[in-house]
């Protein structure tokens, strides 16, 4: 009984820890060099002092997903220059799959949620007292650690200092872009969630408010997306008087509100913004992050549309010798989510990753799958391919997913049990 108690108490410890970790993965993942990052340090830290401690470890990974790894590992493999170990597998794939593992086996979701909201609601008050320093002293605080390397391939000093004097704010991360990918998944959650309290609306509110004075354009068109699926959701599911409220009241107010935003300075600075679509280069924001990907996916050859070109450094070497190597950077390679998964993938890849994806949407609870809404709508912007901001959606998704099959298992069996006594 004391062994079994002891194994009850190591576990809690596990997953308490574990959760903590897979919620600050992207506030650490800031720091670090290349690829290695500080959140990836601190999670492998932790996995090789549990494995020196108990010498036991378990992992547990979504449905289909090995299918995934398994064709990029290949993929890896068969793109390949030369034999050596960096170019014959992915550190960034192999470190997701293991961390995504833990994380699927010890997470505790009503705890992660719990650190989740105070991580969200700290950053956002830290983002609100920058934001009235640097209209009132023209200056702000920089919520980053000079005396650790940034992720950045800048020196610490000059980005800091770059930070401090910019005109948008970033809270605790190197963008408004990073900030605004860490909290969208929230608000999704909290929009969605079954039972709302005075700190759900809360949340909604903060975190929606912070979105609109970020002026980041991945945060507004994923909120306005999220919103807009949360209206239909809501009003197919409420009565009739609700329905009338929103569609008489709330509508017209958002409609009336949106014109007013788009009419003020920061609506302004937001708006003239569109023009990075049109602008053809490697600096213009909205392009390097929404078009350019598709159409280096376009201009390869057939062959690595289909199989994928899983190399970085040949993908590099046919930019340089390509007439698109104009709108790279020296070894830029960035891409958003959906972009990388079929540059690297290929269309099978990509085909292979909605299915993996699908079950994970279809078997969830509406939280989980508008977490799913949210994690796309990222995934066609933001570059978050394997990165802490995935390992956080899809960590919070799985868990979710637990719920609603254990759910699901347990309608059938009363199901079951009422046939057997009617039978009887």
């Amino acid at each position: 009984m004391a062994i079994i108690q002891v194994r009850i108490n190591i576990d809690n410890f596990i997953a308490k820890v574990l959760t903590f970790l897979v919620i600050v993965y992207p506030l650490l993942s800031v720091y670090g060099i290349n690829q290695i990052n500080l959140g990836m340090v601190s999670m492998f830290l932790f996995i090789l002092v549990i494995i020196l401690t108990i010498r036991k470890i378990e992992m547990k990974w979504p449905k289909y997903f090995w299918m995934f790894f398994v064709y990029m590992v290949f993929s890896r493999f068969f793109s390949s220059e030369n034999y050596a170990i960096s170019s014959l597998f992915s550190m960034n794939l192999f470190s997701f799959a293991i961390i995504i593992g833990f994380s699927f086996k010890y997470f505790n979701l009503p705890l992660g949620l719990k650190i989740y909201e105070i991580s969200v609601l700290i950053c956002c008050f830290f983002f609100f007292l920058q934001e009235l320093m640097y209209f009132t002293l023209g200056t702000r605080i920089v919520g980053l650690l000079p005396w650790i390397p940034l992720n950045t391939g800048m020196a610490s000093s000059d980005y800091i200092s770059w930070l401090r004097y910019n005109s948008r704010s970033a809270s605790f991360f190197l963008e408004p872009a990073h900030f605004a990918q860490f909290i969208i998944p929230l608000l999704a959650l909290e929009l969605f969630k079954t039972q709302k309290t005075k700190m759900t609306i809360f949340y909604i509110l903060v975190i929606s408010v912070v979105i609109l004075l970020l002026k980041s354009g991945t945060g507004i068109l994923v909120v306005t997306f999220i919103y807009i699926i949360y209206f239909f959701y809501y009003t197919r599911n409420s009565k009739l008087y609700n329905k009338l409220i929103l569609i008489f009241i709330l509508l017209p107010g958002i409609i009336i509100g949106t014109f007013t935003y788009l009419k003020s300075e920061m609506g302004k600075e937001l708006t003239d913004r569109k023009s990075e679509f049109s602008e053809i280069s490697s600096t213009t924001s909205a392009y390097v992050r929404i078009i350019r990907g598709f159409d280096l996916y376009a201009d390869i050859p057939v062959s690595y549309k289909y199989f994928g070109l899983n190399s970085p450094t040949k993908i590099k070497a046919y930019i340089s010798m390509s007439s698109m190597s104009f709108l790279f950077l020296e070894d830029d390679l960035s891409f958003s989510c959906i972009q990388s998964i079929l540059i690297y993938g290929g269309f099978i890849g990509m085909l292979i990753f909605l299915i993996h994806f699908s079950y994970l949407f279809n078997n969830n609870e509406i939280e989980g799958r508008m977490l799913a809404v949210a994690f796309i709508g990222l995934s066609i912007i933001s570059p978050i391919y394997l990165m802490g901001e995935m390992i956080l959606c899809y960590t919070i998704m799985y868990s979710y997913q637990k719920y609603y099959i254990k759910k699901e298992d347990c309608i059938i069996s009363t199901n079951f049990i009422a046939l057997e006594h009617k039978n009887l």
